[in-house]
């Protein structure tokens, strides 16, 4: 390893061991609007959404707002207090754990434009990673088997409706991480903003200018339309809060594509190589919940861009329907929809599911219209304390993209940002089966196992449209496919087993290993791969935060 690395590796030992050392009472971690989706309490607020004791924030709701996370902890302690609900050893570790990042008496907001104003509030700190896992298939995300993770991050509340963040990262290894977004540094040091903006507060809208994480639909790991693959987005984004209706819009710039070859996008018109294309997204949906039971939602995106072409009006516009849009200009541009449902049969069972729309045939005239269908879905089931156990749960979740998903006939509008995709994880043609049982065995300790089985198939969206110069005049089809995932299937199983200690919130140690067997590796047939591996991760988050009125500050970790 070279020194760089391991002076960071050396700083993030000491930074941990100064916060196990250090004493102080729990207080907020920060004052961000938004919790980050890889901050420490983000998959605690979801365990908490998912057993029904969150009532009123969805699991698609993420990244989770702070504010409607403290108003729905408050319900739930006036709930406890009334006894119309008592909680388990479990339930109230899980909501005191919450509670030390979100406390359920953290006054909302005060608006902006609003004569009445609260006092200011500023939070700062930093979270420190320290990291190890060993064997070759993890070589996919970095080059070393160690690696040391900074975060240091600062958060502003105006006190009149104007909020403010800003979270930076430096990672050891960190230029194969997909959601990295910038240029490695010397020996292999990586470092980039993974969260930087600013939030205009109206009461129940929203408008937020910056960099933020997003992920929309109700799978932690699958989303199919917008996940947290690819790097966070340099947004424009909007918010509306209407009773038990949240509406959400985003657009953004995509990193410009530099043409390799001459491309010819319209009879006549041929783009040179070395032209520059500007490339952008927009997206949308609708989130409604019709109970606590039970919830839906609708979902749009779109990619588009060209020489020379910006943001458009009828992409940016929150409320424009994109395929009318793209349909009545005639323009060939990317537009998906997505389907979500998230039910609660009762209260220890709970379905959910994604269906994604990308392109589907209503015209068959030509060869050239005979595209199959293209997008996806996700099923998804999570039971609650299965056998009686309490604190345990069991996730089974499938998913499944079609060939051709979120690629086109135009290069450029792609479903790529920065070379990662920004739908499902493993691309087109591909499709992933989870099975995770956890066991909550004591306040310190939790115990989780992991079988996850992926196959990828011989396409990816890289690969130029099968159909060439498609449309009223084509005469060339589609190829046809035996099964999907197509050709020669590479296929990777994954045993995992993980222990988390968990002594205080802000502190966690992960110690787990387990074997991996990876059939025909980039779908050459034949090549495999077995191995064993063992792995560690020790987190610790670190933060002061200041309120003038209050005059005191207060340590966290």
């Amino acid at each position: 390893m070279h020194p760089a690395p391991k002076r960071l590796l050396s700083l993030c030992a000491v930074a941990l061991l100064i916060g196990l050392l250090g004493g102080g009472r729990p207080a907020r971690a920060s004052t961000l609007p938004y919790i980050p989706l890889d901050h420490w309490s983000t998959p605690l607020i979801t365990e908490a959404i998912g057993r029904g004791l969150l009532t009123g924030v969805s699991l698609s709701d993420l990244p989770y707002q702070r504010a409607a996370v403290a108003r729905t902890l408050k319900r739930a302690r006036a709930a406890a207090d009334s006894t119309q609900r008592n909680w388990t050893p479990f339930e109230a570790w899980l909501l005191e754990r919450i509670e030390v990042e979100v406390s359920a008496g953290e006054p909302a907001p005060t608006p902006a434009f609003s004569r009445v104003a609260s006092d200011w509030l500023l939070g700062y700190g930093i979270e420190t990673r320290a990291e190890a896992l060993t064997g070759e298939d993890q070589r996919r995300f970095g080059d070393a088997d160690a690696k040391g993770i900074l975060l240091p991050y600062i958060g502003f509340q105006s006190g009149r409706g104007l909020a403010a963040g800003i979270r930076f990262r430096m990672d050891t290894d960190g230029a194969q991480v997909s959601d990295f977004n910038g240029r490695p540094w010397r020996h292999g040091w990586t470092g980039d903003t993974k969260n930087a903006y600013a939030l205009l507060q109206l009461g129940k809208a929203e408008v937020l200018f910056g960099r933020d994480d997003l992920r929309w639909g109700p799978s932690e790991y699958s989303s199919l339309l917008l996940s947290s693959n690819a790097p966070n987005f340099d947004q424009v984004g909007m918010r509306v809060f209407v009773g038990p209706v949240t509406f959400e819009s985003i657009f953004t710039n995509l990193d410009d594509m530099t043409l390799e070859n001459p491309f010819p996008q319209a009879p006549g018109d041929t783009l040179a190589t070395g032209t520059v294309v500007k490339r952008h997204l927009s997206a949308h949906r609708l989130q409604w919940q019709v109970s606590p039971s039970v919830a839906f939602g609708v979902a749009e995106a779109v990619v588009y861009g060209g020489k020379d072409r910006g943001l458009e009006p009828e992409y940016v516009i929150p409320i424009s329907i994109y395929y009318a849009g793209q349909w009545n200009s005639d323009r060939n541009d990317n537009a998906l929809l997505s389907f979500t449902t998230h039910l609660r049969l009762k209260q220890d069972v709970e379905l959910y599911g994604e269906l994604l729309v990308d392109d589907f045939q209503f015209e068959h005239k030509t060869k050239g219209d005979e595209e199959p269908f293209e997008g996806g879905f996700l099923i998804g089931q999570r039971l609650y304390n299965p056998l009686g156990l309490d604190g345990s749960s069991l996730r089974v979740e499938f998913a499944k993209v079609e060939p051709f998903t979120y690629n086109q006939s135009m290069p450029w509008n792609r479903y790529l940002y920065k070379d990662q995709p920004i739908g499902f994880s493993l691309g087109p043609d591909a499709q992933a089966m989870d099975i995770e049982f956890r066991r909550w065995i004591s306040e310190q300790l939790t115990w989780t196992f992991l079988f996850r089985r992926e196959e990828r198939g011989a396409t990816r969206v890289t690969d130029p449209w099968p159909v060439s110069g498609s449309g009223p005049d084509s005469l060339n089809g589609f190829p046809s496919f035996d099964h999907v995932p197509t050709g020669v299937v590479e296929r990777r199983s994954r045993y995992a087993t993980d222990f988390w200690l968990h002594p205080r919130a802000g502190l966690d140690l992960h110690l787990g290993g387990g074997y991996v067997r990876v059939e025909n590796i980039e779908n050459a047939k034949g090549v495999n791969r077995n191995e064993w591996f063992v792995g560690a991760a020790l987190r610790l988050n670190w933060s002061r935060w200041f309120s003038p009125s209050e005059n005191r500050q207060a340590m966290h970790r």
